[in-house]
């Protein structure tokens, strides 16, 4: 698969990728080859940086900037990534993330599908691009602000990362200060998000049980227990997808114009309590 910078929200994996890619052609090719190659002395500077473990100085992002001979405004992309990892404060983050939100805008990045499967498996996503829509121009890209109109349990770094992705890969899109969510169905197909569905139910579950401690009327639980011919679970979640899609449509058909709206998880569960075959 082919990538650009633009595909990457941190400057220390997309070292990485280019020095894998440069040793998927020479097998022997080293870290300490990748630092004399980019104008480093210490041989072990870039194994420092891509760990983490030490900065990327102004210095040293010119020499790579110069030996990987980026076009201007991928220097300037690139020159964002570092400094937003090393903004000491939220509000210094949020101005650099907005930055890079039009940069990526403007050379036109398409989502691919491994991005579109981060978006959907990411609670702090869906939640954010729920936020957009209930306060439109109020909207504020504050981690805090943010914090304090959710009611799970996230942490600000969490609410960073989530909202840099989707400003830099066009999720959504700031103009003139106000918010928009650009893609309004995302999908993406069952096998391309197997590697973090675990992760996302495991989340959603947890909601679950603190939606407990919520007023009943504010919460619906059921369930259906019941057995079924083996057979028949294809049918019997494309039936599944047709329900949820119908309550998409009449959701969206629902807050058009609406004054008054709150965030709401619809969470519908299909897995087996059997074995699925006798002993």
């Amino acid at each position: 698969m082919e990538h650009s910078i633009y595909d990457f929200d941190n400057y220390r994996d997309f070292l990485n990728f280019v020095f894998k890619q440069r040793k998927s052609k020479n097998p022997n090719y080293s870290m300490r080859k990748f630092s004399k190659d980019l104008g480093f002395s210490s041989p072990n500077h870039m194994t420092d940086v891509i760990n983490g473990t030490k900065k990327l100085g102004k210095q040293g992002m010119e020499k790579i900037l110069e030996v990987l001979a980026f076009p201007e405004e991928e220097r300037d992309y690139f020159n964002l990534l570092v400094e937003v990892s090393h903004c000491k404060t939220d509000v210094e983050k949020v101005k650099k993330l907005e930055h890079l939100s039009r940069l990526v805008n403007k050379n036109d990045v398409r989502v691919i599908e491994d991005k579109a499967s981060y978006f959907l498996t990411n609670r702090m996503c869906t939640i954010i691009s729920i936020l957009i829509n209930i306060y439109k121009e109020k909207f504020s890209p504050d981690p805090v602000w943010i914090m304090r109109r959710i009611r799970i349990n996230a942490s600000l770094l969490e609410i960073q990362s989530a909202l840099f992705f989707m400003l830099n890969n066009g999720f959504i899109s700031c103009e003139n200060g106000q918010y928009q969510n650009r893609s309004l169905n995302i999908s993406s197909p069952d096998e391309s998000i197997s590697g973090d569905i675990k992760k996302a139910h495991k989340g959603l579950l947890e909601e679950s049980r603190e939606a407990l401690d919520l007023k009943v009327a504010m919460r619906e639980f059921a369930s259906i227990t019941a057995s079924i011919p083996l057979s028949e679970i294809p049918d019997l979640k494309d039936k599944i997808k047709k329900m949820r899609e119908e309550l998409s449509m009449w959701i969206f058909n629902k807050s058009k114009n609406s004054q008054d709206e709150v965030g709401v998880t619809i969470n519908i569960q299909m897995y087996p309590v059997t074995s699925d075959h006798k002993k």
